[in-house]
């Protein structure tokens, strides 16, 4: 008996370059393509920033905080001690501007540019109940004072609580800052830059993916 292993490949010549090699070994028997989408995360918690940050560079649990601590005294941050995911409406427009000059404007969802496109009206054309229609829609899309994930337990999950938090979530105080422009160490620079995307992301549009499943059979 023979058992198959997944492999995953990061680019398409490496795909293709493997398909080659098998040419000659085995035929596709099946094919079944599909897209998959991916919602945006929600922005950092003290929880989440942790795992991602010992995930991706191995930090211990204290280099994460006094980094996070660090970039919040020098004003690049917000508070980093909080379990809360929510943004403020002028956090959120704020990264959705960066987002709008950074990818333009097909990076941002449909639904939340026409909300926005009824909030501002470019200044003219819309009546004041109109601005207020908008105001509790877009309340009602984002959770406005409330932690959409609920509160996080001391394991790690998420409890449907619904608590509105003190803080927002971690995020930048200014997202059109780059981490280049942060002087210091290194390291200061590399947790700001994952901050600042992950924050950003979270007003963006879902990630889609093609994704190819074959059934293989010897030639």
């Amino acid at each position: 008996m023979t058992t198959a292993i997944s492999q995953e490949f990061t680019s398409n010549r490496a795909a293709h370059a493997a398909a080659s090699n098998l040419a000659n070994i085995l035929v596709v028997k099946k094919r079944k393509e599909i897209i998959v989408e991916e919602a945006p995360p929600p922005p950092y918690t003290t929880a989440e920033l942790l795992r991602d940050a010992s995930h991706r560079w191995g930090w211990p649990v204290e280099q994460v905080m006094k980094t996070a601590q660090a970039l919040f005294e020098g004003g690049w941050i917000t508070y980093p001690r909080t379990d809360s995911t929510r943004l403020s409406p002028q956090a959120r427009d704020s990264l959705r501007n960066t987002v709008l000059v950074t990818y333009g404007p097909s990076a941002l969802p449909d639904n939340q540019s026409a909300v926005e496109n009824l909030l501002q009206g470019n200044g003219r054309g819309f009546s004041a109940s109109a601005r207020t229609v908008g105001e509790n829609i877009l309340q009602k899309m984002t959770g406005k004072g409330k932690n959409p994930l609920g509160k996080l337990s001391p394991t790690g999950d998420t409890e449907n609580t619904n608590i509105e938090d003190a803080h927002e979530a971690i995020r930048p105080t200014d997202p059109s800052r780059q981490a280049e422009e942060l002087e210091g160490k290194n390291h200061h620079r590399q947790l700001y830059n994952l901050i600042r995307e992950r924050s950003l992301a979270s007003q963006m549009k879902a990630a889609k993916y093609k994704l190819i499943t074959v059934e293989l059979e010897s030639a």
